[in-house]
């Protein structure tokens, strides 16, 4: 399987001039502009996370940390594709409006 290797010297040119290339498949992008084609590979996981979140960022790691008292592990769903209910993804959504609401814009 392909592996991303990245090029920060490489111009991608302007985002909106990007296209779709070929006909995408469930693991498989395409995206072509004038500077050349970018292939996009979904990759098998590198660990034992949830779907969502990787092992080594999740709340398995409050176990070690000094002062930690409570830990509380849910079972009996699967967490990525809890997404995929609407109520979910609202509230998702209130909770990054509120999260940004206080942000200021300057202009």
């Amino acid at each position: 399987m392909s592996q991303w290797i990245e090029d920060r010297n490489r111009d991608v040119g302007n985002p909106s001039t990007w296209q779709f290339a070929g006909t995408p498949t469930d693991s498989e992008r395409n995206l072509r502009n004038a500077q050349g084609e970018l292939r996009m590979s979904i990759q098998p996981p590198g660990d034992s996370g949830d779907g969502t979140v990787p092992a080594v960022a999740s709340g398995a790691q409050l176990l070690r940390a000094s002062g930690c008292q409570l830990v509380c592990r849910q079972a009996g769903y699967d967490h990525q594709g809890s997404y995929n209910h609407m109520d979910v993804r609202l509230s998702v959504l209130d909770n990054i409006v509120r999260l940004v609401a206080p942000v200021a814009v300057v202009r």
